[in-house]
């Protein structure tokens, strides 16, 4: 297939979908976790502008962070997600960010740049950070609400509650007041260093009833969230015509709070009064007789309803759990006791319920009764954690899943009800660190709560992450925003039949460890595969005439780091001249697993020079702050813009002289964009080092020669010629660095010679 001709391409803007919902990156997406990414989604347009092969760059705030090649799938999906360190984006600070891409084809090397996409980032929390840990949903730091008295009855006037100013104060801060259950907005948007005003009004008032807990919260333009003030508490006595508020009574119920603990598996019991007519207004009393006070005004098939309203730990408002109830001629002139399950009590564990009821009679008019709050007590429970059913022991094995791929499970759980929405991250890496993201959203009906979900991933998002990993979570989303993020599972995608890859020994040169390099107390075997589970025993063997063992047990904490094992230099002096094969297994529940072997020559190097022709090197370009390793050298890009490093698509142009070039070769200034200092460190210090340079400009490029102690030993500025062998040798002291500066010289290096 060949490109349309369309000139410019037809880019869309990047999308960034973490910022679709809270208007742009929070301090949540970008520090709650030191290693999380952030999704930039790439839509690639209809037809054949791009690609297979072409090459995708992305930049944010103009500087290129990322790089991918337009693969099958990517084609097939038009979609390219890349995933951006959030600590590539921190270093920008807050404010408007710019995203854009470029794309550059594969034939002929033209390249267009996407529109910008604008990201909003604000990490700094309304009201400051929390200075109490052990208070999770509670943000000390907020100043207390002012202007509510301890007890308000009918004499009191409409109230005017204030926030005083609080840390990070913005003009966009949504700031809300929790009166008693009931949500109020101030009556002015805010004002930057200026209290924020609420006016409490008479029908508030009345709607709560008894104690009355006020609390505050905070939400500015990108969601960050200040959590809760500390409460006041108010008695509240208002109003006539209303029925006295509904109790909790029996098991788990603790000077009026309920405790789960205490609670356990029975349900809540919600006590209404007797409801009465004395003196043809509506009254109410606790009857404990016919005798002892005027007819009840409870009269058969009277309708009452308690609403139960639940708020959870962090302020979300719960769906009403409404309990019905048909009076019957036993009920009357007596209490009636009410249940609400005990599931719906456990999720607003450390939250409070707000309680009231009505009555319907059979003829006439409905009346309410008033609120009462309930707290509950307990710790919350989190969302089960999702697996992968033919992922055992988070292992997943492509060859063993079924043609409709992997099944993503959730144990069935209360917290999760109808109406209720999830949405499934299937956030994959592969082996060479790209990304693969997949998401799945469930819609939760009466038929899904309750009950184990279920749901297939294709295997085209299992396939390309072998030897890789996949980090499985899902939101659920109740109301009008998420509530609550499950625990991450991180599976490791590895087949069965994959043999552990072979140790590495330190000091080592290929298939040569030569004992004169290895010091004095001796060298190290490196042991590291995935995946690594607590539990395993790992024992390493140095299998020669002079043999050696040891053994490791993987501790629950060890969190998949390299495992050294220290080596005796006398064990490599025992073996000069021979070979030594050093391998290790790994045994867990009976079950052992051998790694391949890496077989060492023990024998004096003395090579007279090395040769570096970047032959292992398939797809490093790398830019500022970044580098790469190559077989004797560290590449360094020291500062500048743009890309430095290896691209094994370039086709060498036809004036580059084959004899001195073989792909790959360094580009230094690629494609001709960015002022660049790049270091080349020698792993040896060499007395001596050449190496070849195409594509040099007048005046554009010059190199300098180091010491150990980044002395310089020699400098020049390469001539205007397109294929030239540059070589110096040092005097003095031995040459440990070479550094390149270039303007905007897009130049070729290769066949790096250090002689000793």
């Amino acid at each position: 297939m060949t490109r349309s001709i369309i000139s410019p391409l037809a880019l869309s803007s990047p999308r960034v979908p973490s910022t679709e919902a809270n208007g742009g990156l929070n301090w949540t997406d970008l520090y709650q976790d030191p290693e999380a990414t952030i999704v930039v989604a790439i839509i690639l347009p209809i037809g054949d502008e791009i690609l297979l092969g072409d090459r995708i760059d992305l930049f944010w705030q103009n500087q290129a962070l990322l790089s991918t090649i337009v693969d099958e799938k990517a084609v097939e999906n038009r979609l390219v997600s890349l995933l951006v360190l959030t600590t590539d984006i921190i270093q920008f600070g807050d404010g408007e960010h710019k995203v854009a891409y470029e794309v550059t084809s594969l034939i002929g090397g033209t390249t267009d740049r996407s529109p910008d996409t604008t990201v909003l980032v604000k990490t700094s929390l309304p009201g400051g950070a929390d200075p109490e840990a052990g208070t999770p949903y509670i943000n000390e730091g907020l100043p207390e609400i002012q202007g509510i008295p301890e007890i308000i009855d009918d004499s009191t006037p409409p109230l005017t509650v204030t926030v005083p100013p609080y840390e990070n104060m913005d003009t966009n801060d949504i700031v809300t007041l929790d009166w008693g259950g009931q949500r109020l907005s101030p009556s002015a948007p805010p004002v930057a260093n200026s209290p924020v005003i609420f006016t409490v009004t008479r029908a508030v008032l009345e709607a709560s009833a008894g104690k009355v807990i006020v609390r505050y919260q905070i939400r500015d333009r990108v969601n960050n969230w200040s959590k809760w003030s500390r409460q006041v508490n108010t008695d509240v006595e208002v109003g006539n015509g209303f029925l006295q508020a509904p109790r909790v009574s029996g098991p788990g119920v603790v000077n009026g709070e309920i405790d789960l603990e205490a609670l356990g598996d029975n349900d809540v019991q919600v006590q209404i009064p007797v409801y009465t007519l004395m003196d043809r207004t509506w009254e109410y009393a606790q009857v404990q007789s016919h005798v002892d006070a005027p007819r009840p005004f409870m009269e058969l098939d009277d309708q009452v309803q308690l609403i139960w309203s639940g708020r959870t730990a962090d302020g979300t408002v719960l769906p009403d759990v409404l309990v019905n109830h048909t009076v019957k001629q036993d009920d009357i002139g007596w209490p009636i006791a009410l249940s609400v399950p005990n599931a719906q009590v456990r999720l607003i564990a450390s939250g409070y319920a707000s309680m009231r009821y009505t009555v319907t009679p059979t003829t006439g008019l409905a009346k309410y009764s008033r609120r009462a709050n309930v707290p509950v007590t307990g710790d919350v429970r989190a969302l089960p954690t999702p697996t992968v059913l033919e992922a055992p022991e988070s292992v997943l094995d492509p060859d063993s899943l079924p043609a409709a791929g992997a099944t993503v499970h959730i144990d069935a759980t209360e917290l999760i009800a109808v109406g209720d929405q999830l949405q499934v991250s299937w956030s994959g890496t592969a082996a060479d660190g790209s990304p693969l993201v997949h998401t799945i959203d469930i819609l939760i009906t009466g038929s899904v709560a309750g009950r184990p979900i279920n749901r297939s991933v294709s295997r085209s998002f299992v396939d390309p992450l072998v030897n890789g990993k996949v980090d499985l979570s899902y939101t659920l989303y109740k109301g009008d925003g998420p509530v609550s993020t499950s625990p991450v599972n991180t599976i490791q995608i590895l087949r069965a039949g994959a043999q552990l890859p072979a140790p590495n020994v330190d000091y080592a040169e290929g298939e040569l460890l030569d004992p004169a390099k290895v010091p004095a107390d001796g060298t190290t075997i490196r042991v590291n595969y995935v995946p690594m589970q607590s539990g395993e025993t790992v024992t390493v063997r140095w299998e020669a005439g002079s043999p050696f063992s040891d053994t490791f047990i993987v501790p629950p904490n060890w969190n998949g780091r390299e495992i050294p094992f220290a080596l005796a230099k006398t064990y490599v002096d025992a073996n000069l001249g021979n070979t030594v094969q050093v391998f290790y297994t790994v045994m867990l529940n009976g079950m052992t697993r051998t790694s391949a072997s890496q077989a060492l020559i023990i024998q004096a190097a003395g090579p007279s020079e090395l040769v570096d022709e970047f032959d292992e090197h398939d797809l490093d370009l790398i830019s500022e702050r970044q580098s790469t390793k190559t077989r004797y050298m560290t590449i360094r890009f020291v500062s500048g813009t743009g890309l430095a490093g290896f691209d094994p698509r370039y086709v060498l142009p036809p004036e580059a002289d084959t004899t001195l070039f073989t792909n790959p070769v360094l580009q230094v200034s690629y494609q001709n964009r960015g002022s660049q200092v790049i270091e080349l460190e020698c792993d040896d210090a060499c007395t001596s080092l050449s190496c070849n340079v195409h594509g040099v400009e007048s005046g554009s490029t010059t190199i300098r020669y180091l010491d150990a102690a980044r002395t310089q030993l020699h400098t020049q500025q390469l001539p205007s010629l397109p294929n030239q062998t540059v070589t110096y040798t040092s005097l003095g002291n031995p040459i440990q660095y070479l550094e390149i500066t270039s303007s905007d010289d897009w130049t070729l290096w290769d066949h790096f010679v250090m002689k000793f």
